[in-house]
């Protein structure tokens, strides 16, 4: 073969169509919902019908239907299982769901230490277990569709908690007769007691958690609120010191002059504290205890027209309480 020929084969080779590489299938991407304990398998959004079961959280499917509950009793002393004893069902707050849940209650009286409760509407729902002289800590369970229809559950029933303190003043002075009150941050369920002779108080009987405590009302208490974890035995808080307090003197009157009997009195200190009082027949009312100091009054009557009082003050028991006078108008003026 001469030279131009060899050429020309190689640019003949050159020229020949190249054979197209094979074609892959591409496959969707396999994707996983999971819910719950199962999982439904989605090949492509074409393939994919309407779910066999909710598959949404919030779907109201999720709640058709009944379910059953079943467990026991858990006691860090088996000696205390009680005889007697209460399984309490409540509607959950914080669980989506408890709109759907009724509430059910279910007596034990031979000392039973298992449970189950049949045919209860799906739901999410509070559980615990009462008995007297102890207490059950609460659990918060979601009977729902698809796999949560049959839940098994332990409930505890613990010793009591009790927390205790005392009440002074800014002198170190037992306040007595004041009122304490202890809300717990789970459930907002309030426990009161009031402080003795020596300003001592005790709350018995507390579940163990976190509590806001009061002192003179929980809307608007007369010091700061303190935070405290109450844990089985008890719990001591230090001393809670109060600023001075003291009563207003109140008289309310018609626009004739003739004193108003039976009214409804509502006051607040500058910054802290609130009391109630209604007016006697002949019109006056001592309100507080409340911080010494400037204090605002609301009166008001079912015959006469609701008033603020421009100005009252309360002044400690020993001193002379200036009377503040209100004037209520008839509201048929």
């Amino acid at each position: 073969m001469t030279l131009g020929a060899r050429a020309e084969s190689r640019q003949t080779a050159q020229l020949e169509p190249v054979d197209s590489a094979p074609t892959l299938a591409v496959t969707p991407p396999r994707i996983e919902l999971g819910f719950g304990n199962r999982s439904s398998r989605e090949v492509t959004q074409a393939q994919a019908g309407p779910p066999t079961f909710p598959a949404q959280v919030f779907d109201p499917r999720r709640f058709e239907g009944t379910g059953r509950v079943s467990g026991r009793l858990v006691l860090a002393d088996p000696r205390l299982l009680p005889r007697h004893w209460t399984l309490v069902l409540e509607p959950s707050r914080v669980l989506h769901g408890g709109e759907h849940a009724r509430a059910r209650s279910v007596e034990f009286e031979h000392g039973e230490h298992e449970f189950l409760v049949e045919d209860l509407p799906l739901g999410g729902y509070r559980m615990l277990a009462k008995a007297h002289g102890l207490v059950g800590r609460e659990e918060h369970v979601l009977l729902a569709r698809p796999d949560n229809q049959t839940l098994v559950v332990e409930l505890q029933l613990l010793p009591p908690a009790r927390c205790i303190g005392r009440l002074v003043d800014a002198r170190g002075l037992p306040i007595v007769d004041l009122a304490v009150w202890a809300s717990a941050l789970a459930d907002g369920k309030t426990y009161a007691t009031k402080s003795d002779a020596a300003g001592h108080w005790r709350l018995e009987v507390l579940p163990e958690g976190e509590y806001q405590l009061c002192v003179g009302s929980v809307e608007a208490p007369l010091t700061a609120p303190v935070t405290v974890t109450v844990q089985a035995p008890q719990l001591t808080v230090p001393d809670i010191c109060l600023p001075d307090l003291g009563w207003a003197q109140v008289r309310v009157v018609d626009t004739r002059g003739r004193p108003l009997a039976d009214c409804k009195l509502e006051a607040w200190g500058e910054e802290h504290g609130s009391a109630s009082a209604r007016s006697g027949a002949d019109g006056r009312a001592r309100i507080g205890p409340l911080p010494v100091g400037r204090v605002k009054i609301v009166a008001s009557h079912e015959d006469a027209m609701h008033l603020v009082a421009p100005m009252a003050f309360a002044t400690a028991s020993a001193d002379p309480a200036p009377e503040c006078e209100i004037v209520l108008g008839s509201k048929n003026f």
